[in-house]
């Protein structure tokens, strides 16, 4: 997940990237996007969550070339959000998640349970505001050890803590949460 920080001003950086790393899928939050905005990055299908004032908008990028359809998430309250849904091989289904969950607001538990019960399947990369030492950060914040309690009663979760999310100046991380089926499941 990138934090963007205002996509539109960095388009142009967005497609450099894009065309020397050869993504399939990109998560990106902090567009900061209103309904206004028209978006389009060549040979990828773009969607996005646009900026409520609480959080800043999430946008998932996925290239002409992997089947999918967006997929409109039920009783979820708190968090910012857009998924699709992957089409994988042997006919198995991957929802896969973008979110936001607004600084200083407790992550809920119930958004990620309805996010969790509604496919097999579901890798969730997020911008959830956590910090904890579990991660190699240097301090822990009530987000993160309601996170990794809610990850420890929910056996059924594999979290990925991506080490290049790191950015070492800003103690940040973005964490991937998938469901354990989803570990072996490659895209067409």
């Amino acid at each position: 997940m990138w934090n963007a920080n205002y996509i539109k001003s960095k388009k142009s950086e967005l497609a450099n990237f894009l065309y020397i790393s050869i993504l399939d899928i990109v998560a990106i939050s902090e567009t900061k996007l209103t309904p206004k905005h028209k978006f389009s990055v060549p040979g990828y299908c773009v969607y996005h969550a646009d900026w409520n004032h609480f959080c800043g908008g999430v946008m998932l990028l996925i290239t002409n070339n992997v089947c999918h359809d967006q997929f409109m998430l039920p009783n979820v309250v708190n968090l910012e959000i857009i998924a699709v849904c992957l089409y994988l091989q042997n006919n198995i289904l991957l929802l896969f998640v973008s979110c936001c969950n607004p600084p200083d607001s407790p992550v809920p538990h119930f958004d990620l349970d309805s996010l969790f019960s509604s496919f097999d399947s579901v890798a969730l990369v997020d911008d959830l505001n956590c910090k904890h030492t579990a991660w190699n950060l240097i301090s822990v914040d009530r987000n993160s050890q309601t996170l990794l309690s809610y990850y420890l009663k929910t056996l059924h979760l594999t979290a990925l803590i991506t080490p290049y999310t790191y950015i070492p100046t800003s103690d940040l991380v973005s964490l991937i949460l998938l469901s354990q089926s989803t570990i072996y499941c490659p895209i067409h």
